[in-house]
């Protein structure tokens, strides 16, 4: 993550390794997301609606809507199809070897143009039960 995520956010990741999923300051997380207000909107709209990602596809649902404009601004061609790799990158990166190589890519360029994609994934993915988040699939 830290290629993705430099500075404040790295340092948090940092800062969280060895901390048990429930000890994590999901507020700091919230506003280490980004600065500009479309990010500022996405995270507060991801973390208004954590309590309701329970499965893997609410999780995916729910962070495609909340994280929709960043998404869409991003150049991805599907906002849904955009949720699951950003959340996959997020939580369980291997995962993303299952795609087919070009479309991996479409989705891998949009990432590094925006990564305030990674961080909001990476927030979802921090303030969901280990359960729905351990492998988005």
């Amino acid at each position: 993550m830290g290629l993705l995520t430099p500075g404040k956010w790295a340092s948090f990741e940092g800062q969280i390794a060895t901390q048990a999923a429930a000890d994590v300051d999901l507020d700091r997380a919230q506003a280490l997301v980004g600065e500009s207000p479309a990010h500022r909107v996405a995270a507060e709209a991801i973390a208004n609606h954590l309590w309701e990602w329970d499965t893997r596809a609410l999780l995916i649902e729910g962070f495609s809507e909340a994280a929709g404009a960043l998404i869409s601004s991003s150049g991805m061609p599907n906002k849904l199809k955009g949720a699951r790799f950003l959340l996959q990158l997020a939580s369980s990166p291997s995962e993303l070897l299952e795609w087919e190589t070009a479309e991996r890519n479409v989705y891998l360029r949009a990432v590094m143009t925006d990564p305030v994609l990674v961080r909001a994934a990476r927030f979802a993915v921090l303030g969901t039960v280990e359960e729905v988040a351990g492998g988005v699939g």
